[in-house]
């Protein structure tokens, strides 16, 4: 919520339940750092985002150019997990 207010995002229903399976299935080891992983599916968030806006051809839909969807991360999850 944090990084999303401070980057003017609003966060939709969606968010938090895919927050938590995400979290609840990431793999932890001693290299694992919970704050960079939260720093990092944010920002594939972000690049699922505009994806999505642009593909759903939402560039003149205001509230859609600020809003970070559940499947925006569970997205981002899955361009990390292929990293």
């Amino acid at each position: 919520r944090r990084l999303a207010s401070a980057s003017h995002y609003e966060l939709d229903d969606h968010v938090e339940a895919a927050l938590i399976a995400i979290f609840a299935g990431v793999r932890r080891d001693e290299k694992f750092g919970n704050a960079r992983f939260a720093r990092t599916l944010f920002e594939q968030a972000l690049n699922a985002h505009a994806l999505r806006i642009v593909d759903a051809k939402l560039l003149g839909c205001a509230p859609e150019l600020s809003m970070l969807r559940g499947e925006d991360f569970i997205a981002a999850r899955e361009v990390l997990r292929d990293a």
